[in-house]
């Protein structure tokens, strides 16, 4: 079975695009903002660093009101509304830090368990077209960047809050049209979410071995995204690089996720999920070791190419790992869990670690030491891959709906190599 076809689908991938839209047309361009009107250099500080400790709490919980209310529709809808209504109240009415900062708190908890609940629905509703439906919120996130980026120009931000404005107005349309997607449920599984409880269901999950080993190991990668966005460009300009060589990064490093969602299911097929996870600490390995030792700061353009190993193969492979593994009323709060860990206390360990490590021994020692940390990450996936008691076919091949029970594997069934 291949992924789904490019038109298949259509509301969930253009969800995923004007979603991935809203993240990318302002996020990157906030400090800036913030700097523009005043805020302190302590205080944009703070206001960039709020939304990894949000998301740490907000992502599983977000999700789980959709797993419990059986409105998943409903939880994006109401959560991309206020997200866009914070940021719309924070530029044209606001410029009060503190006012400014619970907005910005707000943001981030109606948004952190979004992408979740959509990725939830898609790996249920697509049966195989994940990757493909997941690659749009790349290219939306990249091509939403660079027009804003545009947009911005010499410091016009409203056009970019505009911007932001009318992703969100178009991801709430296209959310009208998920109504006879029955919010990624089907009858057989509303009937059935009731036979094991909720709370009970989620803590079978994280009993097992595997769910924990997993999670380690997605620590660490949130742990490197951290990291990587925020100190790879002072690398950077540590090495002289011109503004347009750090404009070329960010564009090779969103491009490069796109063939990886695309060709995610061949790539688990034929390499197995574990031994991809594997591979993809290995890939962090590489690009660290790189970014520590070159001199040359062109050189970081083809590392910046392995980001789709890295993040893209290793978040898909997540993404079907806690669906084979959640009970049926609790998808899309284990979604959540991957998020709160990846991009929420993962990635605040990073920009913390990373902060200090950089102060007391400097940015090349920080990526050699974080080569040294994606080692051991990649020792943590093979040992997920050889406890695990589910094959690559188990979590590719989901269990049929209605199921209550996470999916485990069969008698001598095989296991990645």
């Amino acid at each position: 079975m291949t992924n789904a076809g490019v038109f298949e689908f259509p509301e969930i991938k253009l969800a995923y695009v004007f979603l991935f839209g809203i993240l990318g047309s302002l996020t990157a361009y906030l400090p800036l903002w913030y700097k523009s009107i005043g805020i302190a250099k302590d205080q944009i500080g703070f206001l960039t660093g709020i939304g990894p400790v949000i998301i740490l709490v907000a992502g599983p919980v977000v999700p789980a009101i959709g797993d419990l209310t059986r409105n998943k529709i409903g939880v994006l809808a109401v959560g991309a509304t206020c997200a866009v209504a914070a940021r719309t109240i924070m530029y044209f009415f606001v410029r009060e830090f503190w006012i400014i900062l619970l907005l910005s708190a707000l943001y981030s908890a109606s948004m952190s368990g979004l992408p979740s609940l959509l990725d939830s629905i898609s790996v249920e509703r697509t049966r195989g077209g994940y990757g493909s439906a997941r690659l749009l919120g790349s290219i939306g996130f990249g091509v939403a960047a660079l027009v804003a980026g545009t947009l911005i120009g010499d410091g016009n931000f409203e056009r970019a809050f505009e911007m932001n404005v009318v992703y969100g107005f178009c991801f709430i349309l296209v959310l009208l049209k998920f109504r006879d997607l029955d919010a990624g449920e089907s009858d057989s599984q509303r009937d059935d979410a009731g036979s094991v409880p909720f709370v009970t269901g989620l803590l079978r999950s994280l009993q097992r071995l595997d769910a924990c080993l997993f999670l380690v190991v997605t620590l660490f990668s949130g742990s490197f995204c951290g990291v990587l966005d925020s100190y790879l460009f002072l690398r950077l300009k540590e090495l002289g690089a011109p503004g347009v060589l750090m404009g070329l990064a960010r564009f090779v490093n969103c491009i490069s996720e796109i063939p990886f969602f695309f060709y995610i299911r061949p790539l688990m097929e034929r390499i197995g999920v574990f031994n991809l996870v594997a591979l993809a600490q290995l890939g962090y390995t590489l690009r660290f070791a790189t970014y520590s030792v070159v001199s040359n700061p062109w050189t970081i353009l083809p590392m910046e190419a392995i980001h789709g190993l890295t993040f893209a193969s290793f978040y898909a492979c997540g993404v079907h790992f806690f669906r084979a593994i959640a009970p049926s009323n609790g998808r899309s709060t284990m979604q959540g869990l991957l998020t709160g860990t990846h991009w929420g206390l993962g990635y605040a360990c990073g920009s913390l670690a990373g902060g200090l490590i950089y102060q007391g021994l400097g940015l090349q020692k920080l990526f050699l030491i974080m080569s040294a940390a994606a080692g051991v990450g990649c020792g943590v996936a093979v040992v997920l891959g050889r406890v695990s008691p589910l094959t690559t076919h188990d979590i590719i091949y989901l269990d049929p709906p209605g199921a209550s029970q996470p999916l485990v594997r069969k008698e001598g069934a095989g296991q990645d190599a």
